[in-house]
């Protein structure tokens, strides 16, 4: 018999397509997905082997798994403190006030992408900065969900070809951020970045005027999770231990979502 989880993938995927028509949404839908040929429904055999071959993606709680531990962040970045339990509020809309970048593919950099985010997890710790700030700079783990992992992917992409073609760039579209000045509203640059069968991780630092901060960048499975720190904050850890630490974080979440033990 299929477990819950593969049941919630195949009704997951009979959905194709989100159709708009007249400002209502709905979904399109293809009817269920064909039986193996020489199906035995009575060992269930052949259900199991589908169920194995299905990709395994996370969903839910299942996300928190993909944040570093409260631990992990005190050991990384000593000077944070009050961490605060993991949420499923995205806080992405209106928090721009209308900001873009100038290119617009630089904006990920700054900015979590909300483009196909069918899930997420939040989570915030105080810095030594919070007071000061109004508790603005904190630091923040994003584990963001995708329906799939080719979209995931693709979403990854976006990242990387910002942190790899986005050195300097501007804010557009803003009386808020709208820059006054010649030199860059941006300046980013990589600092380490590691590469594992199922894992990506880069960690950059972004030199702006209003602040400056430490963007990290991970991708596993559905998922692309970010991170992000007043500079400060992380000036004392080294950028290639904190690339490692977050893909061993995310490859134990991986092999616990394929041990079912999440």
């Amino acid at each position: 018999m299929l477990s819950t989880r593969a049941l919630l993938w195949t009704i997951g995927s009979v959905i194709t397509a989100s159709v708009v028509v007249g400002g209502v949404s709905g979904w399109a839908l293809t009817g269920p997905l064909a039986e193996p040929n020489g199906s035995d429904s009575a060992n269930g055999s052949d259900s199991e082997a589908a169920l194995h071959a299905v990709p395994e993606v996370f969903i839910g709680n299942e996300l928190e798994a993909l944040l570093l531990t409260d631990e992990e962040v005190a050991s990384l970045f000593p000077e944070t403190s009050n961490p605060e339990a993991a949420s499923p509020v995205f806080w992405h809309a209106g928090e721009s006030e209308g900001a873009t970048g100038e290119p617009a593919t630089c904006f990920p950099l700054i900015m979590n992408d909300a483009a196909a985010v069918v899930g997420a997890r939040h989570q915030r710790h105080e810095t030594a900065l919070s007071d000061l700030s109004g508790g603005g700079d904190r630091l923040h783990q994003y584990a963001m969900q995708y329906a799939d992992i080719s979209t995931a992917d693709r979403m990854w992409e976006y990242y990387v070809d910002a942190t790899s073609n986005c050195t300097e760039f501007n804010f557009m579209s803003s009386d808020f951020y709208e820059s006054t000045s010649t030199t860059p509203d941006v300046i980013y640059t990589q600092l380490a970045q590691e590469s594992r069968e199922d894992v990506e991780v880069i960690v950059g630092s972004l030199e702006m005027q209003y602040g400056s901060e430490i963007g990290i960048y991970a991708h596993t499975a559905n998922t692309v999770v970010r991170i992000s720190m007043p500079q400060e904050t992380a000036m004392n850890t080294d950028p290639e231990v904190i690339a490692n630490t977050l893909a061993d974080r995310l490859e134990t979440a991986l092999q616990q979502l394929e041990e079912g033990s999440l």
